[in-house]
Formats: C-alpha cells, sequence, structure tokens
C-alpha cells in the first residue's frame, strides 16, 4: 500500500479554488450568450419578415386580412369581416364562430387579402383609433371647460 507523501497544504495549493472553476464558467458562458445574441441581430437583420413568412405570413396579432368579394371591402381580421357580414345576412353577429358559418354557406364571398390590402386595413384602422381618442379628448377638455365656467345666468 503505498501512501500519500504530499501534505494536505501542498495538495490544496495545486486544485484551483472553486470560485475560479465558477468565474471562469460564467465567463464562458457569457462569451457563448454574447456570440448568440450577436447571431441574432444578424439574423433578424437579414431576414426581417422572417417571423411572418414562419407563421403563416399573418400579420398584426396573428390576424389575417379578409376582402368581401361582393363589395370589395378589406375587413382587418376573419371575425371583423364575420360581424359585418353577419348582420347582412340576418346571422348573429355576436356568435364567436359566425365567420365559419358564413365561410361554409358562401365559401367565394371572402377571400384572404394580399399583403397591401391587409397593411391598408390596419393603417386604416389605427387610424380610425387615433381620431376616436382624439375626439373623446376634445370632448372631454370641452366638458371639463365647461364645468370651470359655467355659463352665466341673468
Amino acid at each position: 500500500m503505498t501512501q500519500n507523501t504530499n501534505p494536505p497544504a501542498a495538495t490544496a495549493a495545486k486544485k484551483p479554488s472553486r470560485i475560479d472553476n465558477i468565474e471562469d464558467v460564467m465567463n464562458q458562458i457569457l462569451d457563448v450568450v454574447e456570440k448568440l445574441v450577436k447571431r441574432v441581430d444578424e439574423l433578424e437583420k437579414s431576414a426581417p419578415n422572417a417571423k411572418r413568412q414562419l407563421f403563416g405570413g399573418k400579420g398584426q396579432k396573428g390576424r389575417t386580412a379578409m376582402v368581401d368579394t361582393k363589395t370589395g371591402k378589406t375587413y382587418v381580421s376573419k371575425a371583423a369581416i364575420g360581424k359585418a357580414l353577419a348582420v347582412e345576412l340576418g346571422l348573429d353577429p355576436l356568435d364567436h364562430f359566425v365567420y365559419y358559418k358564413i365561410q361554409t354557406q358562401f365559401p367565394d364571398r371572402m377571400k384572404e387579402a394580399t399583403e397591401a390590402e391587409s397593411q391598408a386595413a390596419w393603417d386604416k384602422e389605427a387610424a380610425d383609433k387615433q381620431k376616436e381618442i382624439e375626439d373623446t379628448n376634445k370632448r372631454l377638455a370641452a366638458e371639463e371647460e365647461k364645468a370651470k365656467n359655467p355659463p352665466k345666468t341673468a
């Protein structure tokens, strides 16, 4: 049987401390993360529409813009076209599945919008919402002004 001739202090001096090991591992992880971040940035710059291409070409919030083939009007989503046509066709516009009911009854009535039509519909929706917000703010400011300066009675 061989005996360990090295004293414990000498053995401890040869092994790096656990803290040094942890720091080395953390630095290695940091290097890998930095490389991955750079790679993701490169990929985002090279393929800005990759997410849209991967997920079926859907635009904002996963909505698919639709066109009413009879009127030519573009709607921002399947739900929007379903609600609009439901009234015209005598169906319940509050039914969450009304789009699918219309699609089965009138398969040629609706089609997916092109990218340009989709973007135009979403831009119009955003502009309409912005105008509604501005109108509401004007109305509230007028009501506030009227409350501060009530009309004088004779």
